[in-house]
């Protein structure tokens, strides 16, 4: 894409993808999760999975997609269903190399546990106060979806690289190369 006559080669975040084993249990969660409804769902089979099977180099299979906004952004979170594969269940600890996790802010994380416990999620790590590092003066609690991927929420005071606090409503700030 040409921007004031530069080629820019900027990445930027379009979509996370989560492989999960049942895509309307999933879907329910993130639903029950972000207080919304998905933005799209789409079925790839037969013919219209060929380039994703060629993509991923794997036979024949099919793949439905839900597609949520994540709240106060642009991104979007895509839930994976994949069929006619010998799907693997890899378990990794939030510690573990490979392992990955979603940050999410919240107003509040002890008021975020109470709405979510009460419509049925459990297990959340003990919310830990924040002393030191880029997210000091915060509170941070690790839980997990339906596939066991690790989720995290936050309230915060301040940001990596000072970088703003996104609130519901305020605009994105425009990305600033630091080159």
């Amino acid at each position: 894409m040409l921007r004031d006559g530069w080629l820019t080669t900027v990445f930027w975040i379009d979509h996370f993808g989560i492989c999960v084993n049942d895509i309307d249990i999933s879907s329910k969660f993130y639903e029950s999760l972000f207080e919304t409804t998905p933005v799209d769902r789409v079925v790839w089979k037969g013919d219209n999975s060929v380039y994703l099977s060629k993509l991923l180099g794997v036979t024949k299979m099919e793949v439905e997609a839900v597609y949520f906004q994540i709240p106060y952004s642009n991104t979007l979170l895509e839930l994976l269903e994949y069929r006619g594969l010998d799907n693997e269940v890899d378990n990794l600890s939030a510690t573990s190399v490979g392992a990955t996790h979603l940050g999410f802010f919240v107003d509040s994380v002890e008021e975020s546990i109470k709405r979510l416990e009460s419509i049925g999620f459990e297990d959340f790590s003990e919310p830990t106060d924040i002393p030191y590092g880029p997210y000091s003066g915060g509170k941070t609690v690790y839980f997990s979806d339906p596939d066991m991927v690790n989720l995290q929420m936050m309230d915060v005071r301040s940001r990596p690289g000072k970088l703003p606090i996104l609130l519901p409503g305020a605009p994105v700030p425009q990305y600033e190369s630091a080159r």
